[in-house]
C-alpha cells in the first residue's frame, strides 16, 4: 500500500458519515502500521483538530510518507499549530497541503515561517495565505529545493556549497539567504573569483605572482593556499562570475 486517497462531499450528510468512518484511531493505525505508505490525501472530510493532533504524534517518527494533503477540513488554530510543530522535526515529507476556506492569518503565517526555519525537506507547501505571505513561504521552499538540507550534514564540504550556489546563481534571493546561513561561503566565493583573475592574468603573460603562503583577494580576504589541484578546479569552475560574488557578498 503506497497511496491512500479519500474525499468527502463537504459539509453535508455524506461528509458527516465520512468523519465517522475516518476516526482518529483509524488515522493513527494507518500511519503506524503501514511501512510502505508514501502518499496520503484526505479532503473534504470535516476532520477536527483532534484528528490532526492524532496525526502529528506520528509524523516525527514516520520516514516513508513523502506527500500529505489534508485539504478543506475543520482545521482550527490548535490543529494547525500542532501540524507546524510536528513538521519541524519531519525529514521525509516533501509535499504538504493544508488548504482551507479560511486564511491562515498572521498567527498561522508566523507558525509556518517558524517551521520553515527548522524544516529543510519540504519543497511544496499549500496553505491559504495572502500573496505577500506566500512569497516569503516560497523563498524557503526554493532554498530547500536548492539543497539547504546540506546544513544537516556535519561533513559537508565548501565545494558542495559552492556547487549549490553555482546551480542557483540566477536566484539572487536564494543565494543571499544561503550566504547568510553559511557565512564562510563569502570567503570561498571571493577566493574563487581571485583564482579566476589570477589564472587569467598568468595566461595573458602579465607576470602576476601569488604569495607562497596566502592569496589576498580584491575583497581584502586572505585565502589560505590550496593543497590540491582538484579543490582549485572545483572552486574556480563553479560558474559564478566575480561580479556576482561581489554582489552576493555585499547583500549578505
Amino acid at each position: 500500500l503506497q497511496t491512500v486517497e479519500l474525499t468527502g462531499c463537504g459539509s453535508h450528510a455524506l461528509s458527516g458519515q465520512a468523519v465517522q468512518l475516518v476516526s482518529t484511531r483509524a488515522l493513527t493505525e494507518l500511519l503506524s502500521l503501514s511501512r510502505t505508505l508514501t502518499r496520503l490525501q484526505l479532503s473534504f472530510l470535516e476532520l477536527e483538530d483532534d484528528h490532526f493532533e492524532a496525526l502529528v504524534t506520528l509524523l516525527p517518527r514516520n520516514t516513508t510518507l513523502t506527500s500529505l494533503a489534508l485539504d478543506y477540513h475543520n482545521l482550527g488554530s490548535r490543529g494547525f499549530k500542532s501540524m507546524m510543530l510536528a513538521m519541524e522535526d519531519n525529514t521525509a515529507i516533501k509535499s504538504l497541503s493544508l488548504r482551507s476556506l479560511r486564511d491562515i492569518g498572521l498567527d498561522g503565517f508566523a507558525q509556518v515561517m517558524l517551521m520553515l526555519q527548522y524544516n529543510y525537506t519540504v519543497e511544496t507547501l499549500s496553505v491559504t495565505a495572502s500573496p505577500s505571505q506566500q512569497a516569503e513561504i516560497d523563498l524557503y521552499l526554493r532554498m530547500n529545493s536548492a539543497g539547504r538540507g546540506l546544513l544537516r550534514n556535519p561533513t559537508a564540504t565548501m565545494n558542495e556549497w559552492v556547487e549549490i550556489l553555482a546551480r542557483h546563481s540566477d536566484d539572487l534571493d536564494v543565494v543571499r539567504h544561503l550566504l547568510q546561513e553559511v557565512p564562510g561561503l563569502c570567503n570561498a566565493a571571493a577566493f574563487a573569483a581571485s583564482e579566476r583573475r589570477r589564472r587569467s592574468s598568468i595566461a595573458g603573460g602579465s607576470g602576476y605572482v601569488t604569495s607562497s603562503a596566502t592569496t589576498t583577494t580584491d575583497a581584502g580576504i586572505a585565502a589560505p593556499k590550496t593543497t590540491s589541484a582538484s579543490n582549485n578546479t572545483s572552486l574556480s569552475s563553479s560558474g559564478l562570475e566575480p561580479q556576482q560574488h561581489a554582489q552576493t557578498a555585499v547583500m549578505a
